[in-house]
């Protein structure tokens, strides 16, 4: 989905390598974020006209269907947000005047929103990932410049813990997912400017380290990273002014490589659909 309109929507097939368009929310949205929950993707708070807002709504993906669900306590944009267990968890993010530490969850099932245990930092446009039962809230920008903290939240006793363990760069927009137990996370920038990198790090839960990993052939903020089939896939952006349509794909041979098929949605990208 293009982050700068929500009604654009398309779904991608790696084993055929194609794309294709559906029909978006019909209710554009900007500067929102996704999470995928139990088959259903949350599209989540971000800017309506002039607004910015707390509603949420849920595309389904085996009817195709779109519904409205009972919104959150603080409206917000810019927000990380990843699905765990039974519940979705939303951090972080900003409103018109400040970048917020708040963290909400909602529960599916009685279709309610709760504030939880905020975090140490308040930061928006950060990544939020959840990895061996944790959710890690990494990077992002607070009221004055990048990020390279991360924090590590532990749902069975709601709490938040800042992590020794700082990413090697700083940075805002970037992409972050979680392959063989492990948090990948690049691209994104670490200025103002918007000037993009294209450096990857990866996370090792068990040493908390991070080391560099090959760089992506393109830099690239404002992207999509999703790890599937074993693999990591890099999609669209911006490389500084410039939107992005290309995909690059990891591991193979250890080096990032180009797929042959194109996104559609040029730029910022958030919840694209992989079919697996």
């Amino acid at each position: 989905m293009g982050i700068f309109d929500s009604r654009s929507m398309e779904v991608y097939d790696p084993h055929a390598d194609t794309w294709k368009t559906l029909g978006g929310t019909h209710y554009p949205r900007k500067w929102y974020n996704c999470a995928m929950h139990d088959g259903e993707l949350y599209i989540i708070g971000g800017k309506v006209d002039s607004e910015i807002v707390s509603s949420v709504r849920i595309y389904n993906l085996q009817r195709h269907t779109i519904r409205s669900i009972s919104s959150m306590n603080t409206k917000l944009r810019y927000v990380g947000a990843v699905g765990l267990n039974s519940f979705v968890y939303v951090c972080g993010g900003s409103n018109a005047n400040h970048k917020s530490n708040v963290v909400e969850s909602y529960c599916p099932a009685t279709d309610e929103w709760k504030i939880m245990s905020p975090m140490h930092v308040s930061r928006e446009d950060l990544a939020v990932v959840a990895c061996q039962g944790y959710v890690y809230a990494l990077g992002g920008c607070d009221e004055v410049s990048a990020l390279d903290s991360v924090e590590r939240y532990n749902p069975r006793i709601d709490q938040w813990m800042l992590l020794a363990s700082t990413m090697n760069q700083k940075r805002f927009s970037f992409g972050a997912a979680v392959l063989g137990d492990k948090i990948y996370v690049c691209g994104g920038s670490s200025s103002k400017l918007l000037v993009s990198l294209k450096t990857m790090e990866v996370y090792d839960p068990k040493t908390n380290r991070w080391e560099y990993r090959p760089s992506m052939n393109t830099p690239r903020w404002g992207m999509l990273l999703i790890s599937s089939m074993g693999k990591l896939w890099a999609i669209g952006g911006w490389d500084k002014s410039l939107p992005l349509s290309t995909i690059e794909v990891y591991p193979k041979f250890n080096v990032w490589t180009f797929a042959p098929s194109y996104c559609k949605i040029k730029g910022s990208v958030t919840g694209l659909l992989l079919a697996i």
